[in-house]
């Protein structure tokens, strides 16, 4: 390339286009040829691509549409405890909370009393804190055409101002499937682990 200053590289990188497997799998795909002057001043200003919607995965899998909260993602959720009614909560996903955490102040509205509950400590951000520690009945995340659903979840709660308004979707829902974070296209893919 040196020894011919006629010509000229010209390296493409085309973001979230899916070509094929390798290029989903590494979120991008590169394309390099080599162009004399004359073609390079031809060519179109853009390149236009359409990314087609990405099917349900296999195997009853599921992929949520996330919102996003800075650089988190954040899901719609449904989750039951002992109590009756479901509660429907917006979960930070969060893959450094070992199990799914939620404010103590949902404990009643979700059913959840002493005989349901065992006390503990957890470690956060801010230090070390008291915490209730049960299990949902059930937890479904996305619409109804491909919900993920588990049952029988870990859950921790914590006072409300040690959490700082939020709720974080964890490791004792999320470790039961194989997780894809979709940066681009704010969604999560779930497949569950056999």
């Amino acid at each position: 390339m040196a020894g011919h200053p006629e010509e000229a590289a010209i390296s493409l990188v085309l973001k979230a286009v899916t070509f094929n497997a390798v290029a989903v799998a590494a979120g991008m795909a590169m394309l390099h040829f080599m162009a004399l002057p004359e073609q390079v001043a031809s060519a179109p200003a853009e390149v236009a691509v359409s990314i087609p919607e990405v099917p349900p995965p296999p195997d009853g899998g599921s992929v949520i549409t996330t919102r996003r909260m800075g650089p988190h993602h954040v899901v719609e959720a449904r989750l039951s405890g002992p109590g009756a009614t479901p509660v429907s909560l917006a979960l930070v996903v969060d893959t450094g909370a070992s199990v799914l955490v939620l404010p103590a102040s949902l404990r009643e509205q979700l059913g959840f009393d002493d005989v349901h509950l065992s006390d503990g400590l957890a470690q956060t951000a801010r230090g070390t804190v008291r915490m209730k520690r049960g299990r949902l009945a059930r937890i479904e995340l996305g619409g109804p055409e491909f919900p993920a659903v588990q049952h029988d979840v870990d859950v921790a709660f914590i006072d409300d101002s040690s959490l700082g308004g939020m709720a974080l979707l964890g490791m004792s829902f999320l470790g039961r499937y194989q997780v894809t974070i979709d940066d681009s296209r704010n969604r999560i893919t779930l497949v569950e682990r056999p």
